[in-house]
């Protein structure tokens, strides 16, 4: 063969090579405005300190797309893993209003909340914490994986959740870094 037309053909099979590793080593690169869906989400939820066990945490997406919510139940320690609803499939980027759920609690007639208290081993939450409405927890979810304290108060003090979007060491079931999130 032409010495020329072998060389043509090995550069073009490396470039080929190249562009196909890359599309395999790299599947989520890209504008994180067109939609794609986040990878994961795991946290540890606290009342005062202390863990909040056997609570299901319901996402409720901010907007008009309310069926793209996603659910949790912590352990407990209080740490969750979320899940997306059947419908929704994976849990898309953005803003996610948080409330908790109790096994026995009974939704609140109309639609309106009442001064009610769930009982948990070690101490009760207020009411407003079942209701994503009034809970005040939020969290936004951004393309790449992420841990997230949410750490609950008492009403005279202020509760805040903070996020990490390291989920490597949570994952192997190492805590995460103390480094500050952004979301509160």
């Amino acid at each position: 063969m032409n010495s020329r037309f072998v060389r043509l053909l090995r550069d073009t099979s490396a470039v080929a090579a190249a562009i196909l590793l890359g599309a395999v080593v790299c599947p989520g690169c890209g504008d994180p405005s067109v939609g794609s869906p986040a990878t994961r989400l795991a946290g540890r939820i606290t009342y005062n300190g202390r863990a909040v066990k056997n609570h299901v945490l319901i996402f409720t997406p901010e907007g008009e797309n309310k069926e793209d919510w996603a659910y949790a139940i912590t352990d407990g320690e209080g740490k969750f893993l979320v899940f997306a609803s059947a419908r929704a499939g994976d849990m898309m980027p953005g803003v996610y209003r948080i409330a908790l759920r109790k096994d026995g609690l009974v939704a609140p007639d109309n639609g309106a909340m009442k001064d009610r208290r769930a009982a948990w081993r070690g101490g009760e939450l207020p009411g407003r914490f079942y209701d994503a409405d009034h809970s005040g927890i939020w969290t936004k979810l951004e393309r790449s994986a992420c841990w997230i304290r949410i750490d609950l108060r008492d009403e005279s003090e202020s509760g805040s959740a903070e996020r990490e979007t390291d989920l490597s060491r949570a994952g192997r079931g190492l805590p995460p870094r103390d480094t500050p999130g952004g979301v509160t």
